[in-house]
């Protein structure tokens, strides 16, 4: 059996938000335990006799990624890693922005050098573009007792929470979700709450307060990856969410087990799609259990069974 080293790079205060990683990070860990591997963590190391797992690539320079332990692997949870372009082995396509060019060329080194475990097959797909030297897979966010850690309240303080990284359309599409609740009409005590750069145990005990969640991507006119990353932390904790119709619905970015599953709606049908859930109990318990099963049915273990 082998020795996986995860290691989180995190070296400034605004690096904070790199915590995300650690319910993914964990459910690997278990799963790898499962399948009789040793695991450890550590931040900002690595360990040059294990194989080492490292989030994210882009905090770190070319220099230290050619000096990383041969065959480690980066973890990728962005849910865009490249973007499709013309032959970026030519550097004559790099352009003229210094910066991109260095980008370029960590990327192609680290493909060419060590492995990707993406969990996104979109993604996996601009990877073998590139015609990497080094094998790299598809690692779809899978369900782990870890996840479960969230203890739900009796009484409910908040009709709807975001959390994560807010923008423009995030925000747009969580007012569209409270706009309509008041006071009287709400479900609960207070409206809407929202989170950003709030991790772990205090995240998880304002989650337990809270009737449903609402997601959105980061932008809305361009194709994004869906953010199963943050999802699958409510769906396996059972608190439902509403989810923005995305600008691109194709099943190889959202997950056709997701599609299938998940209340996806414009902004202008938000708040509708939420106060059905609100003032339906047995329609608002169906959802989260089917929000349940969908998470609980990606066998993490079997997935990395395919891919060691």
């Amino acid at each position: 059996m082998a020795h996986y080293h995860f290691t989180l790079i995190q070296r400034l205060p605004e690096h904070r938000i790199m915590l995300s990683y650690m319910e993914t990070i964990e459910s690997l860990m278990w799963a790898l335990g499962q399948l009789g591997h040793e695991v450890s963590f550590g931040t900002n190391q690595v360990m040059p006799s294990a194989r080492n797992v490292i989030s994210n690539l882009g905090l770190l320079t070319l220099d230290e990624v050619m000096a990383l332990p041969k065959g480690s692997i980066f973890l990728n949870l962005e849910q865009r890693l490249i973007k499709p372009g013309p032959d970026y082995r030519n550097p004559e396509n790099h352009g003229d922005d210094a910066d991109q060019r260095i980008r370029w060329q960590r990327l192609l080194y680290t493909i060419d050098h060590h492995s990707f475990w993406d969990y996104s097959r979109a993604n996996l797909l601009l990877i073998q573009s590139l015609k990497p030297k080094m094998p790299h897979f598809h690692v779809p966010i899978g369900w782990a007792p870890t996840l479960e850690k969230v203890e739900h309240s009796t009484e409910k303080d908040f009709d709807v929470i975001f959390f994560g990284s807010m923008s423009a359309n995030r925000q747009a599409f969580f007012d569209a979700c409270v706009k309509g609740i008041t006071a009287q009409k709400g479900k609960a005590p207070h409206i809407g709450i929202g989170l950003m750069n709030v991790f772990g145990s205090v995240r998880d005990e304002l989650l337990g307060r809270s009737k449903l969640a609402s997601h959105a991507p980061k932008q809305q006119q361009v194709a994004e990856i869906f953010g199963i990353v943050r999802c699958a932390h409510l769906m396996a904790n059972r608190i439902p969410f509403i989810a923005q119709t995305h600008f691109d619905m194709h099943p190889e970015l959202i997950g056709s087990d997701v599609l299938s599953t998940v209340k996806f709606c414009p902004n202008e049908t938000a708040f509708e799609t939420v106060s059905a859930l609100l003032d339906e109990p047995l329609t608002y318990k169906h959802y989260c259990d089917s929000l349940y099963d969908c998470i609980r049915q990606r066998d993490l273990v079997a997935t990395l069974k395919t891919v060691l």
